[in-house]
C-alpha cells in the first residue's frame, strides 16, 4: 500500500471515529494506547451512528434469490436489514461445477460469524469497529471491547445499506482466492467507506477467515471518502 493510500486510510479511520463519539475528524489518528479511564467512558457514551441510507431491494441480477441462504441471514442471524445478493442460479452452478462438502448456506453462516467475531485481521469489520470505539489495547477492557464492538457492528449490518454478496465464478477476491476451493462472501457496510470485506469460506473443510481490501477514493466536489 503506497503512502498515499494509507493517508487516505488513516483519514477514513478517523471518519469512522468521528461518526461513533459524533466529534469532528481530527488532522490525524489518535495514540489508542494512551487512552485512559475518562476517555473510554467518554467514548462509551457517545451518540450512536446515524441511521445509514435504506438500503435497496435485495436483488441477485438475472436470477433469485436462494432461499437457503437468505434463510440463514434471516432466521438464524437475524439481519433482517441486510441486503443479501446469492442467486440461486450461481449457487447451483458452483455446486455442480466444484466438489463441495460444504453447502452455500453452512459457509454463508460460516461467513457471517467470521465477520461478525474475528478480528485477528487489522482491517476485518470487528477490528475496524474496534479501531473506532477508541479502547483498544486499553488495560482491563478487552472482554467488554469485544462484546461492544459486536453489538455495534450487529447493528451496522442491520440499519440498512450493508450487502453481502456471494462471489460468482470467475471472481477473486481481494488476495487472489478463487471460487475453485472456497465459497467467497463479500461484504459491503456504509459505516467503513472504501472498503470491501472478504470472507473466504474452504469448500471441503470449512475452514474461514475474513478480511478487508482498502480502495478509497477522493470526491473532489465533497472531498471525502466514499
Amino acid at each position: 500500500m503506497t503512502s498515499t493510500e494509507n493517508n487516505m486510510k488513516r483519514t477514513v479511520i478517523m471518519m469512522i471515529l468521528a461518526a461513533f463519539s459524533g466529534a469532528p475528524a481530527a488532522a490525524g489518528l489518535p495514540d489508542l494506547q494512551s487512552f485512559g479511564a475518562s476517555d473510554v467512558a467518554a467514548l462509551a457514551a457517545a451518540a450512536p451512528l446515524p441511521p445509514p441510507p435504506v438500503c435497496v431491494a435485495e436483488r441477485a441480477g438475472e436470477d433469485g434469490q436462494y432461499a437457503p441462504v437468505l434463510d440463514v441471514v434471516r432466521s438464524r442471524f437475524r439481519l433482517d436489514k441486510l441486503a443479501v445478493e446469492a442467486g440461486e442460479a450461481e449457487v447451483l452452478r458452483q455446486t455442480a461445477a466444484f466438489k463441495s462438502r460444504v453447502s452455500a448456506e453452512e459457509a454463508a453462516a460460516l461467513a457471517l460469524r467470521s465477520f461478525l467475531e474475528d478480528f485477528e485481521d487489522p482491517d476485518s469489520p470487528m477490528s475496524l469497529t474496534m479501531q473506532a470505539l477508541a479502547v483498544q489495547g486499553a488495560a482491563g477492557q478487552k472482554t467488554s471491547l469485544v462484546d461492544r464492538a459486536g453489538e455495534k457492528l450487529f447493528s451496522m449490518l442491520n440499519g440498512g445499506g450493508a450487502v453481502l454478496r456471494l462471489a460468482a465464478a470467475g471472481e477473486k477476491a481481494g488476495r487472489g482466492e478463487d471460487v475453485s476451493g472456497s465459497w467467497l462472501f463479500s461484504l459491503k457496510v456504509p459505516g467503513f467507506p472504501g472498503y470491501t470485506h472478504w470472507a473466504v469460506v474452504n469448500r471441503q473443510t470449512g475452514s474461514v477467515y475474513n478480511y478487508g481490501s482498502f480502495r478509497g477514493r477522493l470526491s473532489r466536489s465533497h472531498q471525502r471518502f466514499i
